[in-house]
């Protein structure tokens, strides 16, 4: 379980990868590829048709993208093969259309999570940083005074809670959930003290719809995948920012609305999001 922040800027832009149409009514190990660049290198980005469950032959395919980068030399070697996010990795940012960068946490926000980690026995477990690494030793406080860190820090404008929910840590049984310190108690009881966009992912499978229809019961935004939630949040605030700055400009022609222009030219937007996620 890791806690990521964004930062930054959140920007529409075009995706690199061809279309998922590309693939239509195409079969497993199929792809589809697109020139383009990574880096300084010229590059090919694809997409790949693959089984999702490779054990059951009817099992219903998926789209995984990747990028081709070719040698640049000729030498008989085998490829090599790098592959984005994991623990204490967020590759979150590159799953959406909308740029979203990691965030730098200032001191204060360090300090404070450092005090949370040794508060939950977890100091020596996790480091301090971004993105913050919540082990399944993390307990539902855990999550919880961390989330409250990031949601009462100026420079954030965004929290994602992301949870793989099969820890004994964590209260998320269905015999558990109605716990007044739970997180499916929590997480709503934060959304309704914050102003700001709080949204939580559960990857996991049927055991866990009562945990998923109880937070959206609270209020909160619920996900099945996290990079359905980044893209829904890049695509929210992106288009939030645009909606608040076309109001401004209707109601003030002063200085705000010059600073509002210089902050989202091209529908971009500065903030700063964080994931908690696990």
């Amino acid at each position: 379980m890791w806690v990521a922040g964004v930062s930054g800027h959140v920007a529409a832009q075009d995706s690199p990868f061809p279309p998922p149409s590309a693939l239509a009514g195409k079969k497993a190990g199929d792809f589809a590829l697109k020139s383009g660049m990574y880096s300084r290198y010229p590059a090919e980005w694809g997409l790949i048709l693959v089984p999702e469950n490779r054990s059951r032959e009817q099992s219903r395919l998926i789209r995984l993208p990747f990028v081709r980068i070719r040698a640049q030399e000729r030498v008989q070697s085998e490829p090599l093969f790098l592959l984005n996010g994991g623990p204490g990795d967020s590759s979150l940012p590159r799953v959406t259309r909308y740029q979203l960068d990691m965030a730098t946490l200032g001191d204060d926000s360090l300090g404070r999570l450092g005090a949370a980690l040794r508060t939950h026995g977890l100091e020596s477990l996790v480091n301090v940083r971004n993105p913050l690494d919540l082990t399944p030793m993390a307990d539902d406080s855990a999550y919880e005074t961390c989330t409250r860190v990031f949601l009462e820090s100026d420079a954030v404008d965004a929290v994602v809670v992301a949870c793989v929910p099969m820890t004994p840590r964590l209260k998320t049984a269905p015999n558990e959930i109605g716990d007044a310190d739970s997180l499916a108690v929590r997480l709503p009881r934060l959304f309704g003290e914050t102003r700001k966009p709080l949204i939580a992912v559960i990857d996991s499978g049927p055991p866990f719809e009562e945990l998923v229809r109880a937070l959206r019961s609270g209020g909160v935004p619920v996900f099945r995948t996290a990079d359905q939630a980044v893209r829904s949040l890049g695509r929210y605030l992106c288009h939030r920012a645009s909606a608040v700055c076309r109001g401004r400009d209707e109601k003030d022609a002063g200085p705000e609305q010059t600073a509002c222009q210089t902050r989202v030219p091209d529908t971009r937007v500065e903030t700063n999001t964080f994931l908690i996620t696990g």
